[in-house]
Parts: C-alpha cells; structure tokens; sequence
C-alpha cells in the first residue's frame, strides 16, 4: 500500500472508527449505566480512541504487495497494538491491577468488535471501489476498440 494510498485509508477508517465508537459506548452504556449522564467533554473521547485505532494501521505500509501470511500478521500486530493504546487510555496504570480485571476484559471484547466491524466495513468499500474501477476500465477498453475499429474501416 502506498503512502498517500494509506493515508486516505486512514481518514476514511478514522471516520468510520468514530461512528463505531459511538455506537459500542452507546449500547454498553445503556446495558451498564443507563441512567449515567456525562458532560460536552465526553463528546471528544471517541475522537482520541479513533485516533489512536488509526495510528497502528501505519504498521500496513509495504512498498509491495502484502502475501496473505504478512498482511494477517500485521492485522493481529495491529489489533495488539491498539488494544494497548485503547487499554493505556481508559485504565493507564490502572489496566494491571487485578481488580480492573473484567472492566478491561470488557474493553478488549469492544474493542475487537469494533476492529472486526470496522474490517467489515473497510472491505465492503475497497470491493464497492474496486467493482466500479473495473466496471469503468472495462468500458474504457469498449470504448476504445470501438474506435479503433472505426478508424480502420
């Protein structure tokens, strides 16, 4: 993946992650504390933990073409690797003492789930984008031999 090829990954991901965040902190919110009320300064959280899911996809940059074995490696590096910015975020020093146990095992179920979704979602749009390039190519290529097929005649 090239580096301007990753970046716009990144800022469509970060959206995409922002919108997943909300809505994982919605549901579990609403299960654990449905009569919790925060402050506007909650608003700003879900941007810093989408932020900090974006930075390990730069661990995805390759000048060449990923095998499949290198491209899920750097997938579960890149899950480790927000797992403990996401973790260091919410409990910090916190995420190694024994009695935030299930809190953080909580967090990290979250978080995979977001990764998984946000995947999902990623996928679906490289697919929708990459239908559409070929749907054009082809078209291209009709458009051309037609052409040329006037031009000799």
């Amino acid at each position: 993946m090239q580096g301007k090829e990753l970046l716009s990954k990144m800022f469509r991901n970060y959206f995409v992650l922002v919108t997943l965040i909300n809505a994982v902190i919605f549901v579990s919110g609403s299960i654990a504390q449905p009569d919790a009320r925060f402050g506007y300064s909650a608003f700003i959280m879900p941007l810093i933990y989408a932020f900090a899911g974006i930075l390990p996809q730069a661990i995805m940059y390759a000048r060449r073409e990923l095998s499949i074995k290198e491209v899920l490696l750097r997938k579960f590096i890149q899950l480790l690797l927000i797992e403990l910015f996401v973790n260091g975020i919410i409990l910090g020093e916190n995420a190694l003492r024994p009695e935030y146990t299930d809190f953080l095992k909580t967090i990290s179920a979250c978080v995979v789930l977001v990764y998984v979704f946000a995947n999902i979602i990623s996928w679906v749009l490289d697919n929708a984008s990459a239908k559409k390039l070929t749907r054009e190519l082809t078209e291209f290529q009709k458009k051309n031999q037609y052409d040329k097929s006037e031009n000799v005649g």
